[in-house]
């Protein structure tokens, strides 16, 4: 059985799914959703039907999924109502910007029995991969995830990122969701326990360290940027008691800025199709992360700061 796809909005992400879906040999695309129509112009004289409203794209029936990547704020309706018309939902982190809305979502696919998985694209890196087989969080005392761009350079012209209402913040709002992800992927449930946040002279955070707590009491703690001028640094750092350490690069081989989104995202398209095709997931990939920048910013906010 192919699947057969849709995607709602073709911006900077859009490109990695569709090379994703060049190397894809179970999911097809069908479909694209944008409101630019120079963004649709490369498929107009393709088979793929172009839609400028995603209602119009939902009424197909022949489609059996969708991917969501839209701005941040429009994860939940557009979420929503593709469950509503009985497609499975691939949805770009974060699921939602409200934790309620996210519990709501899962609801509604569990209601419906139809797939809603988060893309968290970071869960299907190689090096992230290995070091868990190789049992590399076993016997840890610390763990740092360091997840640092410059977002201008990511967010190219989708400059909603660059807006604190589209986005749901800064850094913690669209970076937090793939770190907090990463961790409790390779470690557990976690609980944010302190929040240093930085940030610019409009109030957007640009940087942020932030302390939690692993299964066990294991410390745990995430550095965050958006304003890093060095390129980009997207690695784990594993120390142990005896005072060693352990790296992984989750950019290790990957030649040119982004280029890791690769792979990643063939893992996202792998994992879509496995869920439609029998093992379900109902949405709970990508609750927990809303919950975790949930709790960031507020602890933030009753520090007084």
């Amino acid at each position: 059985m192919t699947i057969k796809l849709g995607i709602i909005g073709m911006g900077v992400i859009s490109h990695y799914y569709l090379k994703a879906l060049q190397q894809s040999t179970v999911c097809e695309l069908r479909a694209v959703c944008d409101t630019s129509q120079e963004r649709l112009a490369p498929f107009a004289a393709s088979p793929v039907a172009c839609h400028d409203d995603y209602a119009t794209l939902l009424d197909d029936p022949q489609l059996d999924a969708v991917i969501i990547n839209l701005p941040n704020h429009l994860h939940f309706d557009a979420c929503k109502a593709a469950l509503r018309a009985g497609k499975h939902v691939c949805c770009e982190k974060p699921l939602t910007l409200d934790l309620q809305q996210a519990l709501q979502l899962r609801d509604m696919a569990r209601r419906y029995q139809l797939t809603l998985l988060t893309a968290f694209h970071r869960r299907y890196n190689h090096h992230l991969l290995r070091a868990l087989e190789q049992g590399r969080f076993e016997g840890a005392r610390q763990v740092t995830a360091r997840y640092h761009e410059r977002i201008e350079e990511h967010a190219g012209r989708d400059t909603w990122y660059l807006d604190s209402a589209s986005c749901g913040g800064g850094c913690v709002a669209d970076n937090g969701p793939n770190v907090y992800d990463t961790l409790s992927f390779a470690l557990g449930t976690l609980q944010v326990q302190r929040a240093e946040i930085r940030r610019n002279a409009m109030g957007v955070d640009m940087g942020a360290q932030i302390s939690l707590a692993g299964p066990g009491g294991l410390a745990v703690s995430a550095e965050l940027s958006w304003d890093y001028p060095f390129g980009e640094q997207k690695d784990l750092l594993i120390e142990y008691a005896d005072g060693s350490q352990f790296i992984i690069d989750m950019l290790e081989g990957s030649e040119g800025f982004k280029t890791s989104l690769y792979h990643e995202y063939e893992g996202v398209l792998a994992h879509l199709a496995s869920s439609i095709r029998g093992n379900a997931e109902d949405g709970t990939i990508g609750i927990d992360a809303v919950r975790l920048v949930r709790d960031t910013y507020a602890l933030e906010a009753s520090d007084g700061r």
